[in-house]
């Protein structure tokens, strides 16, 4: 009672749209901890609430918080360190997803709440506005299809990669209203993977985030066309390896005569190998051999 008493006055005292507490958790001993919350306050009321009209700490607002908060999104920066993102549709979603995330060695540099009904347009901007962040590299979408339909945020994925170019690695995981139509939408879409649940998308993240790629044959028409491609997808491409042109590099990606060396430097643990077909199966053995 407490709790909701004290949630109501600032509600009213502060002229508010929103009070969230969100989760409220119940402790050891008992009582109840706000683990998360949200608050809306009217613009107009700010005349007189000067307390909370400016910052005491005069630093200017992130632009991405103000320009999601343009279309109804919360835009929450998270661990500067971070190079994933999460977008979600609801703070206790997001939460769960920052744990998992957390829980397998990851850190959340962002993350963007949908809130409800999001058309596909909006979802256009909402995957726009998180990957402005240059440092971003994986992007993690976990939507419960109800108000926000599974299709409209198939269909903002697909827009957003094909109007704006978008190449990083979206991981996305649908459930709920137009689940089917979503998973049609996005099949083609050579940087979106899907994951059936919160758990194999966090994997699918892990698989991403732990691969340290060489390329053998990487100085080669093939070798460098697909490094470029990896590189831009978010892939971490360590080495290449092209014998007799050690000490080169494509696109910064430094390149070694033997995939022994390149290990070695670099703790590589996958290979891929874009060699002509006559040097396939040596190159196959050699990276077996190291």
């Amino acid at each position: 009672a407490s709790v909701l008493l004290k949630l109501y006055r600032l509600f009213t005292e502060y002229n508010c749209l929103l009070c969230e507490i969100n989760p409220l958790a119940i402790v050891a001993d008992g009582g109840l901890v706000a683990i998360d919350g949200k608050v809306s306050v009217d613009d107009s009321a700010l005349v007189k609430l000067p307390d909370i009209a400016a910052p005491e700490s005069g630093e200017k607002p992130d632009p991405l918080v103000e320009e999601a908060a343009g279309f109804n999104f919360l835009y929450i920066p998270c661990d500067p360190t971070g190079d994933v993102a999460v977008v979600s549709n609801g703070s206790g979603m997001i939460m769960s997803c920052i744990d998992h995330i957390a829980k397998h060695g990851m850190t959340v540099r962002a993350s963007l709440d949908l809130g409800g009904g999001a058309t596909s347009d909006r979802i256009k901007e909402a995957v726009r506005i998180i990957l402005a962040d240059r440092k971003i590299r994986y992007l993690f979408i976990n939507i419960f299809g109800g108000i926000t339909r599974c299709s409209e945020v198939a269909l903002g994925i697909k827009k957003a990669i094909e109007e704006y170019g978008i190449k990083s690695p979206i991981i996305v995981r649908f459930e709920g209203t137009n689940k089917e139509i979503a998973l049609e939408t996005i099949k083609p879409l050579e940087n979106v993977i899907y994951a059936d649940g919160l758990i194999s998308g966090v994997n699918e993240l892990c698989a991403l985030e732990k691969t340290r790629l060489i390329i053998q044959g990487i100085t080669g028409r093939e070798g460098t066309f697909h490094c470029e491609q990896m590189l831009q997808y978010g892939t971490k491409v360590v080495a290449g390896v092209t014998p007799g042109k050690g000490g080169e590099n494509v696109f910064g990606v430094p390149v070694f005569n033997t995939v022994r060396e390149a290990m070695e430097a670099t703790d590589a643990n996958a290979s891929v190998i874009f060699v002509p077909a006559l040097h396939t199966a040596a190159g196959v053995y050699e990276a077996l051999d190291a």
